[in-house]
């Protein structure tokens, strides 16, 4: 038979979606695979932000925003060729589409492990990561 579906149902995915959402997973599980999902989804809208509010680093694509130089230490580490959760990946795709957990203000973060002397306001401490807005 003949069915009809709405477009409302309907959503297109194209490869490049589908490549940077590979990417926003990778740099959630390199840079906090560790940490709870509130945590990693946290990290995930700092590239978000970055990306889609003011390209940081002159950059409008992910790719370009995770690999602008000395800002993600997880971009190509060891962590960053790891297979990441299914939890995480339901992330970076959540995220993707704009559902992050961080004000759109919130663009830095760094581990409590790290002593670099930022003067910049805190947003909210998630585990082992200090969220901050930026510049």
């Amino acid at each position: 038979g003949e069915y009809y579906i709405c477009n409302d149902y309907i959503e297109v995915v194209t490869q490049d979606r589908l490549d940077d959402i590979e990417l926003l997973a990778r740099i959630i599980w390199a840079e906090s695979g560790n940490q709870s999902l509130e945590g990693q989804r946290a990290v995930g809208s700092v590239v978000y932000n970055r990306w889609h509010y003011d390209g940081y680093g002159g950059s409008d694509t992910i790719l370009g925003v995770i690999s602008f130089p000395g800002q993600f230490c997880g971009y190509q580490s060891k962590n960053w060729y790891e297979d990441y959760s299914d939890d995480t990946y339901k992330i970076a795709c959540e995220v993707y589409d704009g559902h992050t957990n961080a004000p759109s203000g919130v663009r830095n973060f760094k581990t409590n492990s790290c002593h670099a002397n930022w003067n910049l306001e805190v947003w909210k401490v998630i585990g082992d990561h200090t969220f901050y807005y930026g510049e």
